[in-house]
């Protein structure tokens, strides 16, 4: 086993346990997490199964364990085992009658997907989503974003922040610099916001440029023609001037999943853009073994100085106790008044 610094990539599996040839593959690989879909997920002991197995099986002693497990229609883990988390626009829709109210909920909620998400050996949660709401996009944000204010959304993505920290979890911030203007799901083709940079900044940015304090932050796939005329993660206009040097972000640099068609050319060349952009860490989604296999050659350590500062903010992070059965409790009650 080695202590080296992992390379700045997140791999995935392609099914519920691992084959004999990810096996093989994964032993000879120090990547710095895996990322686990609903394909991966069969029950709670099965799941546990499969996260203990990955992490004992790369050369990173340390791999981390990465998920989407947002609440509404992004949950990865959702079987009578996990509770039925609601989405994010739930506690916007509070804040707006209850402020207070809103951030206790806020809070209980992602204290207990937390809770849930560590029992089973998970690491990190991709989640919260800071886009702002905006009534003509594309669907793909809609009710995952807490509201179309970025106040809101700056102050209950910081209470789920704050709880995921709590619960043992680290919580990545999502998808600098914005997709709620997108008219095109970035999943399918490429969407290009012509929004002006001071609008950008005074909206659509306020909730990351507030919880730049965060470890994590995922890239969006997307066009911003005002900020650069490339891609966000290829962009060293947006992820160094902008993320790093205006915003004061010192965590690292995730790109969304690299197997999304808003890229084009080959993995090969998507990854190297991403890193030459500013990206710390490519994460790839799609379980291919042969592509990872392709990819893996054309990955990178995570460079050392952010590397260190990353187990430095691991070590500062203490759990907290909560009682769990109160606090699932108090989250049904919200939903039946």
């Amino acid at each position: 086993m080695s202590n080296k610094i992992p390379n700045g990539i997140i791999l995935s599996c392609k099914s519920v346990k691992l084959e004999k040839k990810e096996i093989e593959f994964f032993s000879k690989v120090n990547p710095f997490g895996f990322i686990l879909f609903s394909r991966n997920f069969k029950s709670k002991e099965q799941i546990q199964k499969l996260i203990s197995d990955l992490k004992i099986i790369t050369k990173n002693q340390k791999v981390l364990i990465f998920v989407d497990q947002e609440g509404g229609k992004v949950q990865r883990f959702n079987n009578y085992e996990f509770s039925n988390i609601p989405d994010q626009k739930y506690f916007g829709d509070i804040y707006y009658k209850s402020k207070k109210k809103a951030l206790k909920l806020s809070y209980l909620n992602a204290r207990l997907i937390a809770h849930e998400l560590k029992e089973i050996g998970v690491d990190v949660n991709c989640s919260p989503v800071l886009d702002l709401y905006k009534q003509n996009a594309n669907k793909i944000i809609d009710n995952r974003s807490f509201s179309s204010n970025e106040k809101v959304v700056t102050e209950i993505g910081r209470q789920y922040c704050i709880a995921f920290l709590d619960g043992g979890i680290l919580p990545v911030i999502k998808h600098f610099p914005g997709h709620g203007r997108a008219k095109v799901d970035s999943h399918l083709d490429l969407p290009i916001i012509k929004t002006s940079k001071n609008k950008l900044l005074n909206h659509d940015i306020k909730p990351f440029k507030k919880l730049n304090d965060q470890i994590f932050i995922m890239i969006s796939h997307i066009l911003y023609d005002k900020l650069d005329k490339k891609i966000a993660p290829y962009s060293k206009k947006i992820l160094i001037k902008l993320l790093k040097e205006k915003l004061k972000f010192n965590g690292l640099i995730i790109s969304d999943d690299i197997s999304m068609l808003a890229l084009k050319g080959s993995l090969i060349e998507r990854i190297k853009n991403c890193y030459k952009g500013g990206c710390d860490i490519v994460m790839y989604c799609s379980g291919n073994l042969k592509e990872m296999k392709n990819i893996y050659k054309f990955t990178k350590p995570i460079e050392k100085k952010k590397f260190e500062h990353f187990k430095s903010y691991l070590t500062n992070n203490k759990l907290k106790k909560i009682n769990i059965k109160k606090a699932r409790k108090k989250l049904y009650e919200s939903r039946t008044i």
